[in-house]
């Protein structure tokens, strides 16, 4: 069957050449068809492509600076605090209205329905002012504008915090690149042993044992190195979503040189703590909670404070039978008498409530200048890791030296020779991951002394800001 097949298409092609010249036309068409419309498909993926980038402004290799702009001033987490520190200011402004007596209009009606006098309806005019207490709302408009150079400070921090999270992963992107390329290498050197093993049992029935340990150890690299692929695209979605980009837009992290570009000669350990807390967010948010504590002691002492009222009438055409036309303005006070001495109390919680904020902030400085010296002694560690670290990947280089010459002069196998390559791989690999911690430690301790914030942010503006 298979030869009669084979007859009647070779019978067919020698008796129809018209036939083949139409095969051949058909194919050419179809052909052309299919590289004019994969033409068109990569144009508009890349029309795609180009306008995605156009409309987040963004270039492919991503700069430092432009991603740390892109962050402080469209970040979805700094637009909140924009907001928050706009309503604290809408509430200082009604803290300081407050100050003056408001007015209110009081219009009544009378309609007698019944009695001696149901001759006609009566009508009167009211304006009064309410409660007016000047001193109090006094000090709570300097409150409000505390608490809105507090809502400042919590910006600053989100600020800072965003700036640690950017700059990790410009540190992290510098590390991939290098663990990238000590895999490949790894990889290729795996390869090359196991196809040196298989070539070593050409006539094996079986796979013999070295070669299957070749085999999974290519397989187990690779695993590893696609863990680490699948690590850096999952940073790098983390890093769209911050800045508001599209997550399907390609964007690469430009290489920086961190100690240039970001630390800029900061050294930990000749930063003291006294001039961690001069720079310190948080030394400068607990005197504002320390001051807002003092604002709720004077406002408990203002509540003994009469409260005025001012009131412009009308006649009432109720109980005033005449026909007297005149207006009266009346002022009134209200004095606290008597309230179970619910007053005194919150003047002694208002006291308390001081204390207790004084001695949190203090808790907080010892907490926080004992992360301080535990963040600095860690990265002397690291320091010190790192040096060994690197110590070892040139010792096992000069053991590959040595196995090089040993290997030409017959002295070790390929195996070895490879083997001891791979190791001074794995080496390379623990290093730039001791690097990597390091630099992520000095990171923490910049963050933590201020001079993060300091670095992209002039902090002294951003507090002296117009209202």
């Amino acid at each position: 069957m298979q030869a009669q097949r084979l007859n009647i298409w070779w019978s067919g092609h020698h008796s129809s050449t018209s036939c083949v010249s139409c095969r051949k036309a058909a194919v050419l068409l179809c052909s052309f068809f299919l590289l004019f419309f994969w033409c068109l498909g990569e144009d508009k993926a890349q029309a795609s492509t180009d306008a995605t980038e156009a409309s987040s402004g963004l270039s492919a290799d991503l700069p430092l600076d432009e991603c740390v702009k892109k962050v402080l001033l469209e970040s979805p987490y700094m637009q909140m605090h924009d907001l928050s520190i706009e309503i604290k200011g809408l509430d200082a402004d009604d803290a300081w209205y407050r100050m003056f007596p408001k007015i209110d209009l009081g219009l009544s009606s009378n309609i007698p329905i019944g009695g001696k006098n149901s001759n006609g309806s009566s009508f009167s005019v009211t304006l009064t002012s309410g409660g007016y207490d000047p001193i109090s709302a006094s000090l709570a408009h300097d409150a409000q504008l505390d608490m809105t150079i507090l809502a400042k400070y919590a910006k600053l921090q989100s600020a800072s915090d965003l700036l640690e999270n950017v700059v990790t992963f410009y540190i992290r992107e510098a590390a991939y690149a290098e663990l990238l390329d000590c895999y490949d290498r790894l990889i290729k050197e795996a390869r090359e042993l196991y196809a040196f093993s298989a070539k070593m049992y050409p006539d094996a029935p079986t796979v013999p044992l070295e070669v299957q340990l070749a085999n999974h150890r290519v397989k187990q690299i690779e695993l590893e190195r696609e863990k680490l692929v699948k690590t850096h695209t999952t940073q790098l979605a983390r890093l769209k979503r911050m800045i508001d980009v599209p997550a399907e837009q390609r964007i690469e992290l430009a290489a920086i040189d961190v100690e240039r570009d970001v630390f800029q000669g900061f050294n930990p350990n000749t930063t003291t703590f006294e001039e961690v807390r001069r720079n310190s967010l948080q030394e400068k948010m607990a005197r504002i909670s320390a001051k807002l504590a003092e604002h709720n002691i004077l406002v408990a002492w203002a509540k003994y404070i009469p409260k005025f009222s001012f009131n412009v009438r009308t006649p009432d055409p109720v109980n005033n039978s005449s026909d007297d036309d005149s207006y009266y303005f009346t002022i009134g006070m209200s004095v606290p008498l008597w309230h179970w001495g619910e007053l005194g109390r919150g003047r002694d919680r208002a006291r308390k409530q001081k204390q207790k904020t004084l001695l949190k902030n203090k808790a907080e400085v010892l907490a926080w200048e004992d992360q301080w010296f535990y963040l600095r002694s860690r990265f002397q560690e690291q320091v010190g890791t790192e040096k060994l670290a690197w110590a070892e990947v040139e010792l096992r280089q000069l053991q590959v030296r040595k196995n090089e010459i040993l290997f030409n002069t017959g002295g070790v196998s390929f195996v070895n020779l490879t083997q001891v390559e791979m190791a001074k791989i794995r080496k390379e690999i623990l290093a730039v991951q001791i690097r990597e911690a390091k630099l992520l430690a000095k990171l923490k301790l910049f963050f933590e002394s201020g001079k993060l914030l300091n670095r992209f942010i002039q902090v002294e503006d951003f507090e002296n800001e117009e209202e």
